[in-house]
């Protein structure tokens, strides 16, 4: 595992890709005035989905990679099956978070500098949303408003990070390991909501729960719901990742 985080972050690709996610964040359709009306509005992000997606091309592709220069059964010698996904998933699912955590924190602070902190009559203003985390707004805890913004949309990142891994062992593509976790997001959106309807989708689709909770909160939403959902997914998914592998290397 140590290995496996040293090539995550000791390497250009990681500088390159927070500035990608930074300058992705930083599209947005809707005039700000301040700093926390970009953060209070970042559903309206064009590219959230995407920059979330792009959060994770520091190291997603690693077990591609290994299969094309044949370092995989190398690195598998040195431990066994089990430990090589399990730190894959890991190393991945960390390094995506770290990513977008610090490419958001990044823009959150050009946008302090750009824009400035809300004024007295914004503050009141806000005190009839029921945006998550509002509250610490109205206390004037600023930092601690973006950073749990922040570490609720890298969460989200890295489950979708292992999404990819999932698809990986299927496909030596990079492109599609990038696309598939954007695809997969909105087919479960669009799913929950013409299923179960706008409400009860509200608090079953990741998308409503993670990014759409931090402008406007629903009857049901709640943060500690929406980390429990990620939590069972990423679950999920990485047994289901090192259920695969193995079959693969019995086979």
């Amino acid at each position: 595992m140590k290995i496996d985080f040293k090539r995550a972050f000791l390497n250009w690709k990681c500088i390159i890709v927070i500035l990608v996610v930074y300058g992705l964040l930083q599209y947005n359709n809707i005039e700000n005035t301040n700093v926390i009306s970009w953060i209070y509005r970042v559903f309206s992000v064009q590219f959230i989905i995407i920059s979330m997606a792009v959060a994770s091309a520091t190291y997603a592709t690693s077990i591609i990679d290994e299969r094309n220069h044949k370092y995989k059964m190398l690195m598998i010698v040195r431990g066994n099956p089990v430990s090589y996904i399990l730190s894959k998933i890991v190393v991945i699912f960390i390094s995506t978070i770290i990513t977008f955590f610090v490419a958001f924190c990044l823009a959150a602070f050009v946008n302090y500098i750009r824009y400035g902190l809300p004024d007295a009559d914004t503050l009141n203003s806000l005190r009839d949303s029921r945006g998550a985390y509002l509250e610490m707004v109205y206390d004037q805890k600023f930092i601690g408003y973006v950073v749990a913004c922040a570490l609720q949309l890298s969460f989200f990142a890295g489950v979708m990070s292992l999404i990819g891994v999932m698809i990986s062992l299927f496909f030596r593509n990079r492109i599609i390991v990038y696309c598939f976790p954007v695809i997969m997001v909105y087919i479960d959106d669009i799913f929950m909501e013409r299923t179960f309807g706008w409400e009860k989708a509200a608090t079953r689709s990741l998308k409503y729960l993670v990014i759409d909770q931090i402008c406007m909160k629903v009857p049901g939403q709640s943060v500690p719901l929406a980390y429990i959902q990620m939590a069972c997914y990423a679950i999920i998914l990485g047994y289901f990742i090192i259920y695969v592998s193995k079959r693969k290397l019995d086979d």
